[in-house]
């Protein structure tokens, strides 16, 4: 039996759905006829997916309602409520939900004095409050301490509360510090079986310098008192040859003593200098006891407990007071490792800057080293 004859096709695919097409008989007379026939059936095609004007898309589900606050939006102006407490719990909440409250009112029921640097009733700059409590003078209570930062008035105040069983906190003290850029947050430092705060603000800022102050206080039940206030951190680039330098300072120990406050502190110094970058030069540590008299907060170097005497302390732990000279005497024993040691790099920086430098004694011994 003959098979039958395969009937020649044609596929004709449009968008996702494609057509079988038999063609019979296919003769070069009937290719008009196909062409005819292919164009009807995409034709039809195009008119069954095409969707009249008027005809209503469906409805999309409504998006999940979002709740935004005004304090997302914009921080909110408002003044400290007259019957708000003045607790630095509830200072700290408003200020929270208030970034930008004027705070004028509640600086006046606090009995902080009148000037320019806690208000008039300008408002906060995005106030940043924070707070913490510790016995800072060692009775049966704990003070709080509210801190609020203003980071683009370039200022952080510090509230001394008093922390009362049967009644709201009591401001014992204030503080306000300038901060140029930020500072770090207040310290409570124990020594001797006694607790002293110790907060940090800005010294001075410039090209290539940065020097911060910290200043310890006493707390006690009806004041906050400054008792000694020293250069904690100190970074200046050097130039012209000078090397940069850079200082901390950390609290070891203190005590009162009578009409006076002693504090041990232990500094760190590095030096470095330039070639293609910062070169570290070295890094000295020493011990230095100021003897701080609480009349009038003078103080004076006790040179037999310090590594340094007073005029080593004033050139080196300080800023814009160095000369080449000071740095040549107070540094001798470290240059002349340099000199007489096997790294080339602190070598040449070593030779490049004593070619800066007068004749000095110390100069004409180290480049007899660096031969």
């Amino acid at each position: 039996m003959q098979g039958l004859a395969q009937k020649p096709s044609v596929v004709i695919h449009v968008g996702a759905v494609s057509l079988l097409i038999h063609i019979h008989g296919v003769r070069p007379t009937l290719k008009r006829v196909l062409v005819a026939l292919t164009t009807l059936v995409v034709g039809l095609l195009l008119g069954a997916f095409h969707r009249p004007a008027h005809q209503r898309l469906p409805e999309l589900p409504a998006p999940a309602a979002v709740r935004i606050s005004a304090l997302e939006l914009q921080p909110t102006e408002a003044t400290y409520p007259a019957g708000l407490n003045t607790d630095p719990f509830t200072i700290a909440n408003f200020l929270r939900s208030h970034p930008n409250a004027k705070l004028g009112p509640l600086w006046r029921r606090l009995g902080i004095p009148n000037d320019n640097r806690y208000y008039p009733d300008e408002a906060c700059s995005y106030c940043e409050p924070n707070t913490f409590q510790y016995n800072l003078d060692n009775d049966s209570a704990p003070e709080v301490v509210l801190q609020i930062k203003e980071p683009f008035a370039e200022g952080v105040k510090y509230l001394i509360f008093k922390q009362a069983r049967d009644s709201n906190p009591k401001l014992i003290g204030h503080v306000e510090t300038w901060t140029k850029y930020a500072s770090s947050d207040p310290v409570v430092f124990v020594s001797n079986g006694r607790t002293w705060l110790i907060i940090e603000g800005t010294a001075a800022t410039g090209s290539g310098l940065g020097a911060w102050v910290d200043t310890v206080y006493e707390v006690s039940d009806h004041r906050v008192k400054p008792l000694a206030s020293y250069l904690a951190r100190v970074t200046q680039t050097g130039n012209l040859g000078f090397p940069s330098k850079e200082f901390v300072a950390f609290p070891v120990s203190a005590e009162m003593e009578p009409g006076k406050f002693v504090l041990t502190l232990a500094y760190k110094v590095e030096y470095s200098g330039r070639r293609l970058g910062e070169l570290p030069l070295f890094t000295k540590q020493q011990t230095v006891v100021l003897v701080n008299f609480l009349k009038d907060r003078s103080y004076y170097v006790d040179e037999a407990r310090s590594d340094v005497a007073a005029v080593e302390f004033e050139s080196v732990y300080n800023y814009d007071s160095m000369n080449e000279a000071d740095f040549l005497r107070y540094n001798r024993n470290e240059l002349f490792a340099i000199a007489n040691g096997t790294e080339a790099e602190k070598k040449s920086w070593l030779k490049e800057f004593l070619d800066t430098c007068p004749n000095y004694p110390v100069k004409r011994e180290l480049l007899v080293g660096l031969k």
